[in-house]
């Protein structure tokens, strides 16, 4: 495993800010144009990039440059650019198929009033079931945390001690957080619902994973113990504070009955 992951999500891009309007009551950026635009060839908006461009500046001032040894990037037009932006000497980026957002299918080139209107029941019945539930010709949250399971049995095949960069999206970012901080889905539901901003994964986030004490140089892991998230352009926006990971829950017979009966 590598000894220090970091996870970036893109700045905002055109489909953030022609979906975020819809839900404010404003469809008019789905134009015909827009919807004809696949996912992967949106770009990030100037607010993006600015905040790429903070978020390098973050990750250079913390860490410092030449801090990465292997630098991966989404293949999706706003991640790329995202990776550009953040100005990392040396940085030679990898393009991974692996690290793709979640694909939405049918909803994804439409506006919120014409999905609850043409999917209405799907919708519905995705709202109970949201971490295993796909919209209609799209992935779920399951298929994305089975892509990162490949993903990461690969890394133990890499040399030991790797500090590596991943620039993605953020429904990747909440599946790595999913598998590497050992959730299950009853702890994910309570992030999703949470209204807390330092719960959600905001554009340009920054989410890093390491296996060695940032308290204590010399007591390095054999897997990620310690976390934090920082959200550059606006920190108030998440917790900044190296956490401890806590490991695998076990559970006895017993208890997974009640678990399951007093949800």
């Amino acid at each position: 495993m590598p000894v220090d992951l970091v996870l970036v999500r893109h700045g905002r891009s055109r489909e953030n800010e022609a979906y975020e309007a819809s839900v404010a009551g404003d469809p008019s950026l789905y134009t015909e144009e827009f919807r004809k635009t696949p996912s992967r060839a949106h770009q990030l908006t100037e607010t993006g990039i600015k905040q790429a461009k903070v978020a390098g500046k973050w990750l250079r001032q913390e860490l410092g440059d030449g801090f990465f040894d292997r630098y991966f990037v989404s293949t999706y037009d706003r991640a790329q650019q995202t990776a550009g932006y953040l100005d990392l000497a040396g940085a030679e980026w990898e393009i991974k198929r692996t690290l793709v957002e979640r694909s939405w299918g049918d909803l994804g080139h439409i506006p919120l009033e014409e999905q609850l209107k043409t999917y209405a029941e799907q919708m519905e019945r995705g709202k109970g079931d949201a971490f295993f539930s796909r919209p209609p010709n799209g992935d779920s949250l399951n298929d994305i945390c089975n892509n990162i399971g490949a993903l990461l049995m690969s890394w133990r095949l890499a040399p030991v001690g790797e500090r590596v960069i991943m620039v993605t999206h953020g429904e990747v970012m909440t599946c790595m957080r999913y598998v590497l901080e050992h959730m299950d889905h009853y702890r994910w539901f309570e992030l999703m619902r949470s209204s807390d901003p330092r719960d959600k994964i905001h554009n340009s986030q920054v989410i890093q994973y390491s296996r060695r004490n940032p308290a204590d140089a010399g007591d390095v892991r054999e897997e990620f113990t310690w976390t934090r998230s920082v959200c550059p352009w606006d920190e108030t926006l998440s917790n900044n504070l190296w956490t401890e990971i806590a490991p695998v829950a076990r559970y006895s017979s017993d208890q997974l009955i009640k678990r399951v009966e007093d949800k």
